[in-house]
């Protein structure tokens, strides 16, 4: 006969119950718990990772005496803040957006430069990445200064 210190949890009407120093493998939105195992003993620290696109606060949670985990694993999508950009402004979709606004991973902005200054670079756009930041910023200088570079070069 087979036995074991752990017991079993069990699923009554969608409703699980909790079994102390015994946590459940649980299904993660938008990522997932790296382990094959159902069940998980007090003390148990498990990797959590994320789809990408999303991130975790920490990379494991730790099987809690009360059958919870801690932290509580989840995934939440990357943002990253409109950075700040003098002499002119940003738009997400053709609508400007205010420095410090988030947008999500993917979202793709183009930096537009008031009267009178150019952006010091021929790329015009700038897509939120994986990890919550722009890649490289631009600038808007004065037309002056882009002539001045010009002869500069030549």
């Amino acid at each position: 006969m087979f036995t074991t210190n752990l017991s079993v949890c069990m699923v009554l009407h969608q409703t699980v119950k909790t079994v102390p120093g015994v946590c459940s493998h649980t299904t993660l939105a938008n990522g997932q718990l790296e382990t094959g195992d159902l069940l998980h003993k007090q003390g148990e620290n498990v990797r959590v990772t994320c789809n990408e696109g999303y991130a975790t606060k920490g990379n494991t949670t730790t099987c809690q005496a009360d059958g919870t985990w801690d932290p509580p694993p989840s995934c939440t999508q990357v943002t990253c803040p409109v950075p700040d950009i003098t002499d002119g402004h940003y738009t997400l979709n053709k609508n400007v957006v205010s420095n410090g606004t988030l947008v999500t991973y993917i979202s793709v902005i183009q930096p537009e430069c008031n009267s009178g200054y150019e952006l010091n670079t021929n790329i015009r756009h700038l897509t939120c990445l994986g990890d919550g930041t722009w890649g490289p910023l631009y600038l808007c200088v004065t037309k002056a200064d882009v002539m001045t570079r010009a002869v500069l070069r030549t």
